[in-house]
Order: structure tokens, then C-alpha cells, then sequence
């Protein structure tokens, strides 16, 4: 039987951290319920999910529709997308079957890339290499979630590049079910017709629109700072806490909390291991520039954000005495009169 690949290829950076990433995630599981209910879909399709922080892993590999069920997303830090295109490739040459004299191949790949910042690896030598060697193999469809990204970077690799800008769950959903539907048609295409499909048609979706050749859009750090704390009480436990830029730009802008979210067990072990250098953070912002302090989401301690001065990112009390659990520091937390530098992940 001849196999319709589809691929998921998804930014879990930092900044995809709360309502993006459980969009995402329920998105995937519409689609594969969905698909389930098609018989030419469950003839067909089988699925592939790869993650990418600033590493990369493939967490489904080729499966059946029947046996899929909801796919958890993990979140690392960096958005390495030319390690994940070289990934990709690899991927691609080794579980795609090719035409041979004994029996037929596979059919085209059909790859959906969903990120929502700029890259922060160089992506020359990966573009090049898959316009040379896979871009007639397959169809790849870039979506932009948000309008962070530069989409002038993601037509390095395909023409069919296209924006989400509006991020509420309403067009999350709508997003969705256009892609449920061209994975449909494909599905169908290939059955009925015993040819390749063709290209996707954007023109379907309710919510996204083509990328401008002359549309440049800011590095994801210019709209999202994300510090990582680690629990003062619970020590092998970590948290990500998000803010979203309100105005200004460069050292200028200012940002709001969005949210605050545990990083337990798997997740935990999940991101140290997509993290770029294991999480290590060189970026630094000031503190007056961040607006909302929350509590500690593992433990309840007062602030999610205490400053050792070892420069660890801690849960604290405050007004009292408190142990780091970077480095076993016993220091007293207030309320600091100024602001202070605190270090802040790739994004």
C-alpha cells in the first residue's frame, strides 16, 4: 500500500509557551479525530510529528492514523529551524519509501511548518540544500502564527508561505480544519486518481493570508521575554514565566505578564533537552521593564521572581530568608528599589 506522508514540523521555542502551544496541540488532535472518520484518510495518511526548540526530535513517527491519538507537545528553548530542516531531510530520505523497479514509492510528502519567531541559527547551507535536492519532492506549507516573523527567512525553503495574525482560539480553529481538509483532499487525490496531489489552496482558509514579499517583521525577542525560575521548595522542579511587549522597542520596551507555567517531570526533562546548551541564558533585560510578578505555579511561594545574587531565577517569599536552589545561597528577599538585570532565554 501506498503511504501519503504528512508532516508536522513544530516551533516549540519559548515564546510558543500557554494558549499557542495548547492551540496547537488541540488543533493536531481535530485534525486526527477528523481524519479518522475518512475513509480515504485511513487508507493513506500517516503521520509524522517533529518538534524543534533549539534542538530537534521526532516524536511520531510515520503512524497510522487508527493507532494516533492526542499528541503532547513539548518546549525548549532557541528556534533552531535550519537544524530542523536538516532534520527534516534526514527524515525525509529515510522513512519516505522511493519508487524503485519492484514497486511504487510513497506518495509526495505533504509538510506543514508552523513557527512563530525568526530563526536563531543560520539557515544558508539547509535552504540551499533542500531547493537542491527535496523541494520537488514534496510540498511544504509555512505558516507564521502571530506576525513576528520575518516570512522573507521561511521563502528560503517554499513560495507557500502564510500568516496567521490573528491568534484566538476562533482562528486557531478555522486554521485547523482548512489543513484537516487539505490533508482530505490530498487524501482523496491519491486515492481516486492514483497521481500526486496538487497545491495546497490557501484561498479556502478563512484566517490566513499570503505573506508580502516586502513584509519584515521584528526578532521574536522584541515581543516576548520568557524567564526561567526554578521552585525554592520543590528544586528539581522548573517554571517558564511570559511577557508580551506592550510598546516601545530595543532596551525601550515594555512588557506585561501573560503567564506563568510549571515545567514538572517529562515537560521538564523535555525542554533541558531541546534547549540550546542545555538552557544556558546570555540575553538580560531590567526588571523595570516587566509589568505583573506572579506567584510560584509549583509551590505558591509570593513571587515566581526572585534574583540570587549567584544570578539564578528563583521562587521566593518575600521579606524573608530564602535558599537558593542554584547554589545553596541563604539570603533575605524584598522588594528591590530599582530595577535589576535579570537573564532571559533565547526565545
Amino acid at each position: 500500500m501506498r503511504r501519503l506522508p504528512i508532516y508536522f514540523l513544530i516551533d516549540v521555542s519559548e515564546s510558543m509557551v500557554g494558549k499557542p502551544i495548547e492551540c496547537v496541540e488541540n488543533g493536531i488532535a481535530t485534525i486526527i479525530r477528523t481524519l479518522k472518520q475518512s475513509p480515504y484518510a485511513l487508507e493513506t495518511t500517516v503521520i509524522s510529528v517533529i518538534v524543534f526548540a533549539g534542538k530537534t526530535k521526532k516524536i511520531v513517527s510515520m503512524q497510522d492514523l487508527y493507532t494516533l491519538d492526542r499528541v503532547k507537545l513539548p518546549i525548549g528553548g532557541g528556534t533552531s529551524l535550519g537544524h530542523a530542516m536538516d532534520f527534516l531531510m534526514m527524515d525525509l530520505s529515510l522513512s519516505v519509501k522511493k519508487n524503485s523497479y519492484e514497486e511504487k514509492g510513497d506518495w509526495r510528502p505533504l509538510i506543514f511548518l508552523f513557527t512563530d519567531g525568526n530563526p536563531t541559527d543560520d539557515i544558508t547551507q539547509s535552504a540551499q540544500r533542500w531547493k537542491d535536492n527535496f523541494s520537488n519532492n514534496a510540498t511544504f506549507v509555512a505558516i507564521s502564527i502571530g506576525d513576528n516573523v520575518d516570512t522573507r527567512i521561511l521563502k528560503e525553503f517554499t513560495p507557500n508561505v502564510f500568516l496567521l495574525k490573528n491568534t484566538d482560539t476562533a482562528s486557531f480553529e478555522k486554521f485547523f480544519d482548512w489543513i484537516t481538509e487539505s490533508i482530505n483532499s490530498s487524501s482523496k487525490s491519491v486515492t481516486s486518481s492514483r497521481r500526486d496531489s496538487g497545491s495546497i489552496d490557501a484561498s479556502k482558509s478563512q484566517v490566513l493570508s499570503s505573506a508580502d514579499e516586502s513584509e519584515v517583521y521584528s526578532h521574536p525577542d522584541e515581543q516576548h521575554v520568557v524567564i526561567l525560575g526554578r521552585c525554592q521548595n520543590q528544586p528539581e522542579q522548573f517554571y517558564l514565566v511570559k511577557y508580551e511587549k506592550t510598546s516601545g522597542s530595543g532596551a525601550a520596551a515594555e512588557y506585561q505578564l501573560e503567564g506563568c507555567y510549571p515545567l514538572k517531570d517529562e515537560m521538564r526533562d523535555m525542554y533541558f533537552d531541546l534547549s540550546v546548551d542545555g538552557g544556558k541564558q546570555n540575553q538580560r533585560i531590567n526588571t523595570d521593564h516587566l509589568y505583573g510578578h506572579p506567584k510560584c505555579p509549583i509551590c505558591g511561594n509570593d513571587s515566581a521572581i526572585g534574583i540570587c545574587s549567584c544570578g539564578g531565577v528563583l521562587c521566593v517569599k518575600n521579606n524573608e530568608w530564602n535558599v537558593c536552589p542554584h547554589c545553596g545561597k541563604r539570603s533575605f528577599f524584598g522588594t528591590a528599589k530599582k530595577g535589576l538585570d535579570i537573564a532571559r532565554t533565547i526565545g
